[in-house]
């Protein structure tokens, strides 16, 4: 199922900063940005958020410009959420299965 998600609740500019490096005082960056790890997938824009509660591992997968979120919620320990999501977003979007 694919739905679209309008600007209302943060606008376009709103998420190009939340979804930029953090630039420290010193001018060197780093791939995160307001809770959101930046690394791109398989030459895809992406940002993520994993972690989760003990037995509970969790991920966020969002592909920008591909306009695909993929999120697990899961209930047993020793799950990798992260693997489960970009194999679905392989899924939906051959290119970004993990070679």
């Amino acid at each position: 199922m694919r739905l679209t998600c309008p600007d209302s609740l943060l606008t376009t500019q709103s998420k190009i900063e939340m979804w930029a490096p953090v630039q420290f005082n010193d001018g060197k960056t780093v791939p995160y940005g307001y809770g959101w790890g930046l690394s791109p997938w398989q030459g895809h824009k992406r940002v993520f958020h994993d972690g989760g509660l003990p037995g509970f591992p969790a991920d966020f997968e969002r592909f920008i410009d591909d306009k695909l979120t993929v999120i697990v919620l899961t209930n047993t320990e020793g799950v990798d959420a992260s693997q489960i999501a970009l194999t679905v977003a392989g899924i939906f979007i051959p290119a970004l299965m993990a070679k």
